[in-house]
């Protein structure tokens, strides 16, 4: 059995024995072997190490039919060199680090996975409110420095006001994981909000949000719309003593403006597993803040959220694999590109 690539640029079609699939990610996808994910010995798995360079990516990617993504970027240099790519499936919800553009002209198809980690990402932004509210840092720097108590007391989430701007799948999971510690739970999205639960206040605009919480959680994309869409306006209109939480994109919250407001104690604290830049440089001042928590882009790292991807991600290699149209796609490949079996 063997399979012909068809590319849509007037390159020769070329033979192969088996569908390369590149994994660039740190995550253990797919462990050691595919065929646990139902995935036939036709698709062969090969790990690549993330690359910053677009030559070597090129280099390294080259002859694969798919690429599981990590947060690399794929531009339209790189993708113009990669003639034999039918697939780009990234793990998690966000794809802005991918030219859609690009792919969907070059017939590459582009999928997500949405709603596989929605509750674990909903359950890391829960764990950053509390690790800043119950000020868990702060204590455990004391403990290790032999100091003890401070004397301070800190609010609770019970009966705190938390505002969650983007009501998608993650939002929602959060909503109801707020809802059961007790906290009054308001949400605004810049789409209609459907059916939301009886227990979230829906807010008609972000100003209408923001004075009303003490804590906001980010779960929107990063789009042209949402780049800072908490900047110094925004922050200074939270309370005074307000906390911010970040599990969406970094460039969503414009961080030196939060960096300025955590300085002079108007937001009492921020977490964020993103940032603008990944990893962070060492000129990051909210690298330097108490105030500031971080965890490194792992809010979809947890056991069961890689498993629900995986599974999908496996569904998206089949289904592309075999000629169909995967679940989970984000763009419209023109003439797009599928390997064809030839018997």
């Amino acid at each position: 059995m063997c399979f012909h690539l068809f590319h849509f640029k007037g390159s020769n079609v070329s033979k192969v024995s088996d569908l390369a699939i590149a994994l660039v990610s740190t995550a253990t996808f797919f462990g050691d072997s595919t065929s646990d994910y139902g995935l036939p010995p036709r698709f062969a798995l090969r790990r690549v190490e993330p690359s910053s360079d677009p030559v070597d990516r090129a280099h390294e990617l080259r002859g694969a039919f798919a690429v599981v993504a990590g947060p690399e970027t794929y531009g339209e240099e790189l993708l113009e060199h990669l003639p034999d790519l039918c697939l780009i499936a990234r793990s998690g919800v966000g794809y802005d680090q991918i030219d859609t553009d690009a792919a969907s002209r070059l017939g590459i198809h582009v999928t997500t996975t949405p709603g596989a980690n929605a509750q674990g990402v909903a359950e890391h932004a829960v764990s950053l409110l509390l690790n800043l509210v119950h000020r868990i840092p702060h204590y455990d720097r004391r403990v290790r420095d032999l100091q003890w108590r401070d004397g301070e007391f800190f609010p609770e989430v019970q009966g705190m006001s938390v505002g969650i701007i983007g009501m998608g799948r993650i939002g929602t999971a959060l909503a109801g994981i707020l809802h059961a510690l007790d906290a009054k739970v308001l949400a605004y999205d810049s789409a209609p909000i459907t059916d939301p639960p009886d227990y979230v206040t829906v807010c008609r605009s972000l100003d209408d949000l923001l004075p009303q919480c003490q804590a906001i959680s980010l779960h929107v994309p990063l789009l042209d719309s949402t780049r800072n869409l908490i900047g110094r306006r925004e922050l200074a209109t939270l309370p005074r003593g307000s906390y911010v939480i970040n599990t969406a994109r970094g460039g969503t919250v414009d961080e030196a403006a939060l960096a300025d407001a955590l300085e002079s104690g108007h937001i009492a604290g921020a977490a964020l597993d993103v940032l603008a830049t990944e990893p962070p440089t060492v000129d990051n001042r909210l690298l330097s803040l108490d105030t500031c928590v971080f965890s490194p882009h792992t809010a979809s790292f947890g056991h069961r959220t890689i498993e629900r991807m995986t599974a999908m991600i496996a569904g998206q290699l089949k289904d592309v694999g075999d000629g169909r149209a995967p679940e989970g796609l984000v763009n419209d490949p023109l003439q797009a590109r599928f390997p064809i079996r030839v018997w």
